[in-house]
Formats: structure tokens, C-alpha cells, sequence
């Protein structure tokens, strides 16, 4: 067998019970030119009995412990041969032409480094969970599309900020220019940080409306709502340090004042504001190796503070009536 163009890259953390129609999926998708790569973050269910018995040719790799979303995938990405990675999440389903039309997409187009796949609810597939992620002047990321009905209103292929990793399509030169995820990250918005570092090194996120997937949303991360909390706050910090400029954090400062007041707010309210305070002391612990990543980052920029801002929603990324409740 020769070296596959696709390498499809599963994080897995006890996810048998999500596993059976994520690897039927694959294994029924038109474009076959592609390994399959199962990351196991120290299972203890039956998780990888069910993907040898779905898939026998399988590559697993598993580490002896939790070590998070962006390392689990980073070692898949150092693991891979195929020439695109497809990142994707145990508790997804694909349509059948999923592979194909992100291979032609990439293929046809040079200078597109990574797509966004149209991502619906597993269980009431009317309803869209994702169309490509958003990051706004407040330093808030959110989902493009999320909880609407799918009308036809995200049929259109468009330029966008960047690709949920649940379900992202990337040429792996891109991480060989830009580097991996951020691994202090451990989960949460290190998608939308790589993408974030993509863009400002150049590189494009198409949004590909005929890749279609279907997804649970949060099937792993039900069971540590609280942990989720406390990265989500703590990598909002990360983000803007790093790949915010000094200029666009003097220009964007009073929106992001806004979002982190929003954050105490909301964990005043609903009991965990020292979630909020402790992703605070993590972020300002870790402000050395951070300094030296940003510095990193901002060297390598070759877009200005005015292209940066149009990449940014302006739309205040929260439910106003929520935080009334």
C-alpha cells in the first residue's frame, strides 16, 4: 500500500458508546485514499476494541495518561503521512462524499491551506452547530451559525477567521510553516489559536459547505463542565496575548475589557467565579513561556493591524438575555 493522501487524525478519550457511526462513516465514505490514526487519551472502556473491530488496519498510538485535545492530535500530526490532515471528533458522522469534496476542494485550490466543514446536530440534523469558528474584537470565539435552522443561509463557500477542530481539514505543510497547537492549551480554543496564528502568517480557512458532518457536541467534555469553564476562560487570556499586537490590544481594549468583565459576571452568577479568578493566576504564572511564544508569533506576522481587524466580528458574542436570567 503506498502513502495515503489523507490522514484522518480521532483524539479518543472513553468514547466506544460515540465511536460505531464515526468509523462506519469513514469506512463508507467514496474517497478511500486515507489511514485512519486513533490518539487514546488512557482509555479504560472498550473504546479500542470497537475501532479494531470497525477498522482492523487502524494505527493506535495511547498515552498512559489524559494529556488533552491539542497534544493528543500534535502526536496523530507527527504520526501522519498523508499530505492533508483531517481532524475529527469521535462523537461525529460523516456524509458520504465528506473526504472527496475536501480532497478536490484543496486540490483545486493552492492557496487555501485549511477548510471548515459544515458541521450539523447529531440529533436533529436540521440544526446547525457550526459553520467555520469566529473570534470577535472582544477576545471571544464563538460558532458561525449556531443553534440556527439550516435554511440554505451557510450554502455559500466563503473566505472565514478559521476551522472548528472538530471536524477541520488542513494541508499538513501548513503546521511545518506555523507549528503545532498549542499544548499548554491543553483543550479548548486551540483550534481557533492556530487558527488565529494561521491567519497571521497569511494562510486561508475556507469554509466548505458540501463537507457535511454530523456531531454530538460536547460528548466528552459533558463530564468535566466545570474543567471546560476554567480552560475556556484561562485560553481566552492565552489567545490574546499571543496573537493579539500591542496595537490591536489599544485599539480592541475597551471590547475586551467588556468580554472579561462579561466573564465575572457570569461566574458571579452562576457559582464559578473561582473558576474565573484561578484562570487568571494560571494565565499570569504562565506569562514567561507566553511572552516568548507571542514574541514568536508577532516576528512571523506578515498581515497588518487594519487586516487583522477585519478578520475580527464586531458583533458582542453573547446572548444579552442569559446573563439576565
Amino acid at each position: 500500500m503506498g502513502t495515503p493522501k489523507i490522514s484522518v487524525i480521532i483524539p479518543n478519550m472513553n468514547g466506544a458508546h460515540f465511536l460505531g457511526p464515526c468509523l462506519d462513516s469513514l469506512k463508507h465514505q467514496i474517497f478511500k485514499d486515507f489511514e485512519l490514526i486513533i490518539i487514546d487519551n488512557a482509555s479504560n472502556d472498550n473504546s479500542l476494541i470497537v475501532v479494531k473491530d470497525k477498522i482492523p488496519e487502524t494505527i493506535i498510538y495511547s498515552f498512559e495518561k489524559n494529556e488533552g485535545f491539542a497534544k493528543a492530535v500534535n502526536q496523530g500530526i507527527k504520526m501522519a503521512k498523508g499530505d492533508y490532515i483531517f481532524l475529527l471528533n469521535n462523537d461525529t458522522e460523516l456524509e458520504t462524499n465528506c473526504l472527496n469534496t475536501l480532497n478536490n476542494f484543496l486540490d483545486q485550490h493552492p492557496n487555501i491551506s485549511f477548510c471548515a466543514t459544515k458541521m450539523l446536530y447529531f440529533d436533529n440534523r436540521k440544526i446547525i452547530d457550526i459553520a467555520g469558528d469566529i473570534l470577535t474584537i472582544y477576545g471571544i470565539a464563538h460558532k458561525r451559525g449556531n443553534g440556527e435552522m439550516d435554511s440554505g443561509q451557510y450554502d455559500k463557500g466563503q473566505s472565514i477567521f478559521g476551522a472548528c477542530a472538530g471536524a477541520a481539514f488542513y494541508r499538513r505543510s501548513l503546521f511545518e510553516k506555523i507549528g503545532y497547537f498549542d499544548e499548554d492549551f491543553f483543550a479548548y480554543l486551540e483550534d481557533v489559536d492556530i487558527s488565529f496564528r494561521a491567519n497571521l502568517a497569511g494562510h486561508k480557512c475556507w469554509y466548505v459547505p458540501e463537507a457535511i458532518v454530523y456531531h454530538v457536541d460536547g460528548g466528552t467534555s459533558r463530564k468535566f463542565q466545570k474543567f471546560a469553564l476554567f480552560l475556556t476562560i484561562r485560553n481566552q487570556l492565552y489567545l490574546i496575548y499571543k496573537n493579539f499586537s500591542w496595537t490591536l490590544i489599544f485599539i480592541s481594549l475597551p471590547f475586551l475589557l467588556v468580554g472579561q468583565t462579561r466573564n465575572f459576571l457570569s461566574g458571579f452568577k452562576n457559582h464559578y467565579l473561582k473558576d474565573v479568578f484561578k484562570a487568571y493566576k494560571e494565565f499570569f504564572i504562565n506569562l514567561r513561556s507566553l511572552r516568548v511564544k507571542r514574541s514568536g508569533i508577532q516576528k512571523e506576522k506578515i498581515i497588518n493591524t487594519l487586516e487583522i481587524l477585519n478578520l475580527l466580528s464586531k458583533k458582542y458574542p453573547f446572548p444579552i438575555k442569559r446573563l439576565r436570567k
